[in-house]
C-alpha cells in the first residue's frame, strides 16, 4: 500500500513514540489500551521505520489467518474455508488493535470446540485479558462472556473451580499490567483516557458509511443463519459461534464503516458461506471453488499493483524508506515538514492542527502529543481550550493549520480554528494550510 493512510502513520507513530522513550498515558494521550502499540514497539526498537511495522503486520495477519482457517475448515471444509480466506483478504488493509480482539475471538472458539480442562479454562482467560487490553469495549465483552462459556462448558461439579481457572488467568496478566502503570506513574493517567473520557458527551461521535454495507449484509445472512441452527439442534458451538460474533460486532460501535464492520462479516461469513454452498453444492463443485479463489487471489495483486502505479521509493525520509511514496505526499506534506523544520532550527516552536499532523511528525523524526492525535474523545477529560492556550503561550510560538481541517479531520474538536483565527494572524501560506503567529496584545 502506498503511503498516506492516517490509521497507520497514528498507530506507527503511537508505537515510535514508546521507542523514542515516551510512557503511554504519562507522557503521551492515547485512548486505547495498549497491548497492541506496546507489541508492534518491540521489532520497532530494531529498526525505526514503518516498513519494519508494516513486515510485522504482515506477520500477525499470516498467524491470525492460519487460526482462522483452522476454525473455519473444522465447520464448513477446506474448500470454503479457503475461499472465505482469500475474499476476505481484499478488505484487511492493516493489523490493528481490532484485530487482535478478532484473533482472541478466533482462539476463544478453537479452545471452545475441545473438552475444558482446567489448564485450558486459563488460557481462556489469559486470552480474554488481553483482548480487553487490546481494546477496552470489544475487547473487555470477550472477556465477560469468557466467564458464561466456562462455565457452561464446564460440568456441574467442577463450575466454581473452571471459573477459578478463568480468573486466575486474567489475574496472571491484570496484576502485571497494573504493576506497569504504577511504576510507570501512568495509572490515573491510564483511567482518564480510556474510560472517564468515553463518557464525555460528543466523544468520538458516529459514523456510517456505504462501504459497510457488504459486511453488514454478510453479518446479517450469518447471524440469521447461526440463529436458525441454534434453534435447530442447541449444540453448545452455534451458541459460542453467535455470541463471539455479536463481541466482534461491537467493533463497530459508534464507527461503522468497513474497517470496523469487517471482523464481525469475516466471522459470519463462515455459516452464510455454510448455508449458500448447502444449497448448490450440486453446482458448486471443487474445481468452481478453487477459481473463485484463484479470481480473489488476481484481484487482490491487481489492486495492490494499481495503487502503486504513480508511487516511488523514496530515501528523503528515514523513517519511510521503503514505502510507495506518491509525489503528491513528497510536494506536498513534504514541503509542510520541510518548513516547520526550517522554522524550528530557526528557534520558532510550531504546534500542528492538521489531522495528519502524525505525518508530519515523523517526517521530521519528532514526536509532538497531545497534538499528533488531537481528535475527539482523545485527548481525556481535559478541556481542548487548555490544548489550545499552551500551544499560543510557547516561546516564539507558529501554528499550523487549514480551513479544511474539519472536512479532511471530522474528529477534530470543535471550535479549534475559530480559536485559532480569533488569536493568531496568518504569516505564510502553501496550498490550503496557513501558518499563524500569536497576535501582538
Amino acid at each position: 500500500m502506498p503511503l498516506g493512510g492516517m490509521d497507520e502513520i497514528r498507530n506507527y507513530n503511537l508505537s515510535r513514540g514508546i521507542v523514542m522513550g515516551y510512557v503511554p498515558y504519562k507522557d503521551f494521550n492515547m485512548v486505547m489500551v495498549p497491548l497492541f502499540n506496546l507489541a508492534f514497539a518491540l521489532p520497532l526498537l530494531i529498526s525505526r521505520t514503518l516498513v519494519t511495522f508494516r513486515i510485522t503486520s504482515a506477520v500477525c495477519w499470516v498467524l491470525t489467518y492460519i487460526a482462522y482457517y483452522k476454525y473455519s475448515s473444522a465447520k464448513i471444509g477446506h474448500e470454503l474455508s479457503t475461499f472465505v480466506s482469500a475474499v476476505s483478504v481484499i478488505f484487511f488493509h492493516q493489523y490493528n488493535y481490532n484485530s487482535m480482539v478478532f484473533l482472541g475471538a478466533v482462539l476463544f472458539a478453537l479452545i471452545l470446540q475441545k473438552e475444558l480442562t482446567y489448564k485450558r479454562a486459563f488460557l481462556l482467560g489469559i486470552i480474554g485479558i488481553l483482548a480487553a487490553l487490546s481494546r477496552q469495549t470489544s475487547g473487555t465483552i470477550l472477556l465477560l462472556m469468557g466467564i458464561f462459556f466456562v462455565i457452561k462448558a464446564a460440568s456441574s461439579g467442577k463450575k466454581l473451580r473452571m471459573f477459578i481457572s478463568y480468573m486466575s488467568g486474567v489475574g496472571v496478566v491484570g496484576i502485571l499490567f497494573l504493576i506497569y502503570l504504577l511504576e510507570t506513574s501512568s495509572f490515573m493517567q491510564f483511567w482518564d483516557y480510556c474510560l472517564f473520557a468515553l463518557f464525555l458527551p460528543g466523544g468520538n461521535g458516529s459514523l456510517f458509511t456505504v462501504d459497510s454495507v457488504p459486511a453488514l449484509l454478510i453479518t446479517a445472512a450469518g447471524l440469521i443463519v447461526d440463529v436458525a441452527s441454534r434453534r435447530k439442534n442447541k449444540e453448545a458451538s452455534s451458541l459460542y459461534h453467535i455470541l463471539l460474533g455479536v463481541a466482534l460486532l461491537t467493533i463497530a460501535i459508534p464507527l461503522v464503516d468497513e474497517m470496523h464492520i469487517v471482523f464481525s462479516g469475516m466471522w459470519f461469513a463462515v455459516p452464510a458461506a455454510g448455508a449458500v454452498y448447502d444449497k448448490a453444492k450440486d453446482k458448486l463443485t471443487s474445481r468452481i471453488v478453487y477459481m473463485l479463489v484463484a479470481t480473489a487471489s488476481a484481484v487482490i495483486l491487481i489492486f495492490g499493483f494499481t495503487n502503486l502505479r504513480g508511487t516511488q521509493l523514496s530515501d528523503k525520509y528515514r523513517e519511510f524508506k521503503l514505502i510507495p511514496v506518491s509525489a503528491g505526499i513528497t510536494e506536498g506534506y513534504g514541503v509542510l515538514a520541510d518548513h516547520n523544520k526550517e522554522l524550528e532550527d530557526q528557534g520558532y516552536h510550531v504546534t500542528v492542527f492538521l489531522h495528519e499532523a502524525a505525518m508530519l511528525s515523523v517526517m521530521n523524526e519528532e514526536f509532538n502529543p497531545p497534538y499528533d492525535l488531537f481528535l475527539k474523545g482523545n485527548i481525556g477529560t481535559v478541556d481542548a481550550q487548555y490544548y489550545w492556550d499552551a500551544a499560543l503561550e510557547q516561546e516564539n510560538a507558529v501554528i499550523l493549520t487549514s480551513d479544511e481541517y474539519y472536512v479532511s479531520g471530522w474528529q477534530s474538536p470543535d471550535g479549534t480554528l475559530e480559536y485559532i483565527k480569533d488569536h493568531c494572524e496568518p504569516v505564510a501560506e502553501f496550498a490550503q494550510f496557513t501558518w499563524y503567529m500569536p497576535a501582538e496584545g
